[in-house]
């Protein structure tokens, strides 16, 4: 059910060889080391390479302009933090002597060799096989410190059913609207809040408090709404309420809201109490991929926290300097503890798992 996820790349981590692209070739003319990551080092085209086939796939990506111009300065805000990620992983694979078998090797090169023989004549098949490596000892560090200690039960599964009920869901919207400056509608809206937690009915407050002028008719009703239909930051603060509930103060082009829940209607296909076995299947990847992420970048930043991290001179390759480097905030722990915490965690949490299936 997880093997999707098993041989899915997180963001955390440098994207394979498969998105590089002729750019590799053009190496910068003075290299030298770059980037020391405990055991492992990266020099300067190597790091450049890298930037320019990510900055390369997005580009060619699909992406509004707009997107891609956010993607590529989120591109040049992260890049040293990913290549010391990726450099984490692999000094760690080292460490636990996590290697691929050479049938694995062979036979994804036959793979490529078949699907994109291209890339041959731009790496090699030497450069290839170094590249897969990487990747495979990257997959195994994490199968084995992350992956294989996570575990999903029932009332998980029943938890993000339920999730995902109240975000399909429709909702009877109703709405107070304030116009004016902003210190009059607060000071309306805890007038009207007051009134509502009192007992008055929400219907009621709307017609006496509303500036909205088909309030007197519809008492501030505004109908029934699914995800997305409703203004961006209406939508956010209303999908939150459940019904019966009251928003606080939330300001929009057109006024300042105070919005009410008064019925939801659930999809009748979802029954979070007798999930089929798809349903299931499905909930358990999304479940078991949020667990896996969290695990892994509590990993990399115990990993991180540990670590000899040594950035060089970029001298005029364009590279991030030292000082764009994340701070990592230091433990109270030793690093020989620190580096176990991940898995204590994660075992703990399996075993609480384990106790709260075996109570029922």
């Amino acid at each position: 059910m997880h093997a999707k996820l098993i041989q899915t790349f997180l963001v955390l981590m440098i994207p394979a060889f498969w998105g590089f692209s002729t750019a590799h070739s053009e190496i910068f003319r003075i290299d030298g080391i770059y980037l020391v990551v405990n055991n492992q080092m990266l020099t300067r085209s190597e790091a450049l390479d890298t930037s320019k086939t990510l900055k390369s796939r997005i580009e060619q990506s699909p992406l509004s302009a707009e997107e891609k111009t956010i993607k590529l300065e989120e591109l040049k805000n992260g890049l040293l933090k990913s290549l010391v990620q990726e450099l984490l992983l692999l000094d760690r694979a080292d460490a636990l002597g996590l290697e691929p078998k050479e049938k694995e090797i062979e036979d994804r090169l036959d793979q490529i060799a078949e699907k994109q023989p291209e890339l041959f004549n731009s790496f090699g098949e030497e450069e290839l096989q170094e590249q897969l490596i990487r990747d495979f000892k990257k997959q195994r560090v994490i199968a084995h410190e992350i992956e294989s200690r996570i575990r999903t039960d029932e009332e998980q599964l029943r938890e993000h059913c339920l999730t995902e009920l109240k975000r399909l869901r429709k909702i009877g919207l109703s709405q107070i609207l304030f116009r004016g400056t902003e210190q009059e509608a607060k000071r309306k809206a805890m007038e009207v809040k007051k009134a509502f937690e009192a007992g008055t009915d929400f219907e009621s407050l709307a017609i006496k408090f509303s500036e909205d002028p088909s309030a007197a008719k519809n008492n501030g009703r505004l109908g029934f709404f699914s995800p997305g239909e409703l203004l961006q930051i209406i939508n956010d603060e209303a999908f939150q309420l459940n019904p019966g509930e009251m928003s606080s103060l939330v300001a929009s082009e057109f006024g300042f809201h105070l919005l009410h829940v008064f019925d939801e209607e659930i999809p009748g296909d979802i029954n979070c109490d007798k999930l089929s076995l798809s349903q299931k299947n499905q909930y358990a990847d999304v479940v078991y991929g949020k667990e896996r992420d969290l695990l892994l970048q509590d990993y990399v930043q115990e990993l991180w926290a540990c670590a000899r991290i040594e950035v060089k001179d970029p001298f005029d390759s364009g590279l991030p300097s030292a000082e764009s480097l994340p701070n990592v905030e230091d433990s109270k722990n030793p690093c020989r503890v620190r580096l176990g915490a991940i898995r204590e965690r994660a075992m703990e949490k399996a075993s609480s798992q384990s106790e709260k299936q075996s109570s029922r």
